[in-house]
């Protein structure tokens, strides 16, 4: 969260949609309605301090991009020993045990839809022309393929 946040605060970041995140996770996970108010394990000094940078950031008094910093660290201290554990005892999957996504899914689905389509012919058979037609046809979607009249061509002359 933290990384991400800085990587944002460049020059280039849109500011309305930084304050509205930092308000939120303001709301969510330091002054949270839903019991206990406080959503992650730091000292309320740590807490009180980042809450009120969070709240000078989002009425724009304050622009700091270090403002998570003391939570970050205080929370990583405390996970450090348990994703070291994890790291060790953690085996990544074999490729095809990993399961797919819904997208990867729909995906696959829809190549083998396309790999089993018929395959067009490359010769087609136009129907032989009719008395009074001149060697032209007309193509519509509806129709397909017809001959077309002289006489359908001398009602549209002008």
């Amino acid at each position: 969260m933290d990384v991400f946040f800085k990587e944002m605060n460049h020059s280039w970041a849109d500011e309305d949609l930084l304050k509205r995140k930092v308000a939120s996770i303001n709301l969510i996970y330091l002054e949270s309605n839903i019991q206990p108010p406080l959503q992650v394990d730091i000292p309320i000094d740590i807490q009180q301090r980042t809450s009120k940078a969070a709240q000078r950031y989002a009425q724009g008094k304050e622009i700091d991009p270090k403002l998570f910093d003391d939570a970050y660290f205080a929370i990583f201290k405390e996970l450090l020993p348990f994703w070291a554990g994890f790291s060790k005892t953690y085996k990544q999957p074999a490729k095809d045990k990993i399961p797919l996504t819904k997208q990867q899914k729909l995906l696959k689905k829809k190549l083998e839809e396309f790999d089993n389509l018929p395959i067009p012919k490359t010769h087609f058979k136009l129907p032989s022309i009719p008395r009074g037609s001149q060697a032209s046809f007309q193509f519509s979607l509806n129709d397909g393929i017809k001959w077309r009249n002289v006489i359908e061509e001398e009602e549209f002359a002008y």
